[in-house]
């Protein structure tokens, strides 16, 4: 409808109509079953992006459930008329430094090999292939500068204003995904904490306060308000068994019975993970 007219009745028998209201839901129920045509990966979808991922020790059986895969949902998407931008689609080996060095991923879609990379941006998270979240820092750390810069150009605000201001711009940077990067290296932590440190020196010390927290104490707040949600299945159904008790891991009675259970893990790489 514009100004009162309405345009003329037209048959949408392939896709969904752009610029509707009603375009997301049905976009979503269009590509519902996607992930049903999968046998041997795991199938995100968020709207139009999909991520295909599996774990193996062994690369050529990565290769080849990636790749049986791949074949299924290029041949789903010619079914449905539909096509993947092979333009950007891009695939990537996570693991330790030893693992990945020199390991060549082979995968393809039709007589498209698909790009290798070292780090991917999922979802606004900077990822690399061994899980440093080095880039991903350093890009928020940045932008956090930009916008300080930017506040800060306005002139002599009054401090309320200037708290206002950081809570609302910075403040989200920091807190989104906290969970999923966090812990992270002593020097990447220093990095994030001068950033927030150079803002609080600006601000008369009984404003502070409201910034009582450090950032770290922040993401661990973060961190433990997941597993919480986690275990009392007030998140998402895929993050409830992620955490267990030892008694529930062990199956006798100790003093650390009511103490969450802590994997064993023995490479920097593993302690980086969501799951450590």
């Amino acid at each position: 409808m514009f100004h009162g007219d309405l345009s003329d009745w037209g048959a949408v028998s392939i896709g969904v109509p752009q610029g509707s209201i009603l375009g997301p839901l049905l976009f979503a129920l269009y590509i519902n079953d996607l992930p049903s045509v999968v046998n041997y990966c795991i199938l995100d979808l968020y709207a139009d992006d999909a991520e295909l991922h599996c774990s193996h020790s062994d690369l050529h059986v990565v290769e080849t459930c990636l790749q049986s895969d791949l074949d299924a949902v290029a041949t789903w998407l010619h079914s449905s008329r539909l096509c993947l931008n092979v333009g950007k689609s891009n695939c990537m080996l996570i693991g330790s430094h030893q693992k990945v060095a020199d390991k060549t991923l082979h995968v393809s879609v039709g007589d498209n090999r698909l790009a290798q990379v070292n780090s991917v941006r999922y979802l606004g998270v900077l990822i690399d292939s061994v899980l440093s979240w080095s880039l991903h820092i350093n890009n928020m750390v940045s932008r956090i500068r930009s916008r300080l810069a930017a506040i800060v150009r306005y002139g002599s605000l009054p401090p309320a204003v200037l708290c206002v201001l950081y809570s609302a711009f910075v403040m989200p940077l920091y807190d989104y995904c906290d969970v999923v990067w966090s812990p992270t290296t002593a020097k990447l932590n220093s990095l994030i904490e001068r950033v927030h440190s150079k803002f609080l020196n600006k601000l008369p010390l009984s404003y502070h306060s409201k910034f009582s927290f450090t950032l770290t104490e922040r993401r661990r707040f973060h961190t433990a308000l997941q597993i919480f949600k986690s275990l009392y299945q007030i998140s998402p159904p895929y993050l409830h068994n992620i955490f267990q008790f030892s008694k529930d891991m062990t199956g006798h009675v100790s003093r650390n019975i009511n103490r969450l259970f802590v994997p064993r893990v023995f490479t920097n790489f593993g302690k980086r993970s969501f799951f450590y």
